[in-house]
């Protein structure tokens, strides 16, 4: 078995490069995070997230590659437990994010912050494009109601403001410095704060 390579990053240690390459990202878009701030015990299985996302209320866990059925189920049983959805990412190519019942099962989200006040959010992909492609055609009130049943977290900016509009400059600028981030001998990726 090959092992990750601890990294520290803002002043913590994570298990692994990937781990502190979202924690840049999360910094760079200015989404607060706390890292592996508690473990839990759900029902016999020892678990310990690896970001919990304060301004969204949900947890994140990260993965080298896509999470396999035991992976899956821990995600599944820390939402059953806490209430709140625990997200897998697993590839910083690609902006997104899952939660789901299992491997065959689980939906794709994305995080993406708000072209109007800034706020990260974080919505289920095709939800947000199918919005989008509704404000282009004019339908401004389906985009919203589409957009409001997708499992929306955080910013409400698109419910009051006459366009969605998505910062994806910032997005993509955070997931560039994010796979470029490189910790070796004493190099820390720039920092910033939303």
């Amino acid at each position: 078995m090959i092992k990750a390579i601890e990294t520290t990053y803002a002043g913590h240690k994570f298990r692994s490069r990937t781990e502190a390459r979202w924690a840049v990202l999360f910094d760079y878009i200015g989404l607060p995070w706390l890292y592996e701030e508690q473990g839990y015990d759900l029902d016999g299985t020892l678990y310990l997230p690896d970001f919990w996302l304060p301004e969204l209320n949900v947890w994140f866990e990260v993965k080298a590659t896509e999470p396999d059925a035991p992976s899956w189920y821990k995600a599944q049983q820390l939402t059953k437990a806490s209430g709140r959805p625990c997200f897998i990412g697993w590839n910083l190519h690609k902006p997104a994010v899952t939660v789901g019942e299992g491997p065959a099962d689980h939906e794709q989200y994305i995080i993406w912050p708000c072209g109007h006040c800034g706020k990260v959010s974080i919505t289920h992909s095709t939800c947000l494009v199918a919005s989008v492609m509704l404000e282009k055609r004019g339908d401004t009130k389906w985009a919203r109601e589409v957009l409001e049943l997708s499992g929306y977290w955080a910013c409400r900016c698109s419910f009051t403001n006459q366009r969605i509009l998505i910062n994806g400059d910032l997005f993509e600028d955070a997931h560039t410095l994010a796979r470029q981030a490189r910790f070796e001998h004493g190099e820390t990726p720039t920092r910033r704060m939303g």
